[in-house]
C-alpha cells in the first residue's frame, strides 16, 4: 500500500503561489537583504520598499591615466513599489523628494520570481540601470 502526504503548505518556493503573494515574499527577501531599506509596507496587491543610496562624483584626473578621485558622499532615498499588473509584476522607482518622480519601471513576469536570490539580483540590476541612465556620471553605492 501507497500513502501520500499531500500539505497545503509545501515548499514556500511553490510555483503555485498567487502573484499577490509572491510580491509581498520577494518585498519581505528585499528588505531582509538590502542594506540601505529602513521602511517596509504592504497593501493590497502591492508592496512598498523606502530605501536610501548613497552617491558620488567622480573626478577625473587631469593626467590622462591617472587616478580617478571621488567627492564627498550624498544620500538619495527611493521607494520601489512592487505591484501586481495583468498577473505579472511591474517594478516602479520613484525618487522620494518634494516632486515625488518616478524615475523608471519595469515590468517582470512572476517565473522569474520564485528564486529570491535570482529576483533580488534582477531587481537590483534593473534598477542600477535605471538610475545610471537617469542620473549619468553619478557613481551609486546601494
Amino acid at each position: 500500500m501507497i500513502i501520500e502526504c499531500k500539505s497545503k503548505k509545501g515548499n514556500p518556493n511553490t510555483k503555485d503561489v498567487p502573484v499577490s503573494q509572491l510580491i509581498n515574499r520577494v518585498g519581505k527577501y528585499l528588505k531582509r537583504t538590502i542594506d540601505g531599506v529602513y521602511d517596509y509596507s504592504t497593501g493590497a496587491n502591492t508592496c512598498n520598499l523606502k530605501m536610501v543610496a548613497y552617491y558620488q562624483f567622480p573626478q577625473l584626473s587631469k593626467k590622462p591615466g591617472g587616478p580617478t578621485t571621488y567627492s564627498d558622499l550624498y544620500e538619495m532615498s527611493f521607494d520601489i513599489s512592487l505591484t501586481t499588473y495583468a498577473n505579472k509584476v511591474r517594478v516602479n522607482l520613484i525618487e522620494i523628494s518634494p516632486e515625488e518622480q518616478t524615475l523608471g519601471h519595469f515590468v517582470v513576469g512572476p517565473e522569474k520570481l520564485y528564486d529570491m536570490i535570482e529576483a533580488r539580483d534582477l531587481i537590483l540590476n534593473k534598477l542600477r540601470k535605471i538610475l545610471n541612465k537617469y542620473f549619468e556620471g553619478y557613481e551609486f553605492v546601494f
